[in-house]
């Protein structure tokens, strides 16, 4: 009897372990941390909405190194956004130093919205030691936050394109589906 019982526990417990296992191999496989391309699609994914992500690393050991990877991932993110919608503002000027500002400005804004982002991945390079962090942002309602987030800027332009932005053109800005 007791054999049984153990051979049954062990056979759970394997198969447990290789449905974690096969979970993980499927997003290592796909390399999220090398490309935003292949994070987003993973984030699309995992969040089953369309969500831009930030990737961050560290090369710390433990608690720490998953901290300031998320944290850098945070940043990634605020980044990502800040470019991105400054690149969308500065597209019709010519003047570089406008440019440089509504990017600060824009990047300014995103840091206040970060409050939805989710860490939807981890992984440590066991070569490196590196440890890899994916963050997610839902695009669902980031219209409203950087609207409400671009009332305290001075930027007049800025604030202005903030205020007419959609989810449609965000899923195109950073070209998620």
């Amino acid at each position: 009897m007791k054999k049984i019982f153990l051979a049954i526990c062990v056979a759970l417990a394997a198969t447990i372990l290789v449905g974690c296992a096969s979970t993980k191999k499927t997003i290592e496989k796909q390399n999220w941390w090398e490309s935003e391309f292949v994070a987003d699609k993973v984030a699309n994914e995992l969040m089953e909405e369309p969500a831009i992500t930030g990737i961050g690393k560290s090369s710390l050991s433990g608690v720490t190194a998953q901290k300031a990877a998320k944290a850098d991932a945070r940043v990634s993110l605020a980044q990502r956004i800040g470019t991105t919608v400054s690149n969308e503002i500065a597209s019709s000027l010519e003047n570089e130093d406008d440019k440089e500002t509504y990017k600060e400005e824009a990047t300014l804004v995103a840091n206040q919205v970060l409050s939805g982002s989710m860490q939807l991945a981890q992984m440590v390079d066991e070569d490196s030691g590196i440890t890899y962090v994916l963050m997610g942002l839902p695009l669902a309602g980031l219209d409203k936050k950087l609207q409400s987030a671009s009332m305290k800027t001075n930027n007049k332009e800025v604030r202005e394109f903030m205020n007419t932005l959609t989810i449609e053109q965000l899923k195109t800005m950073f070209n998620v589906k």
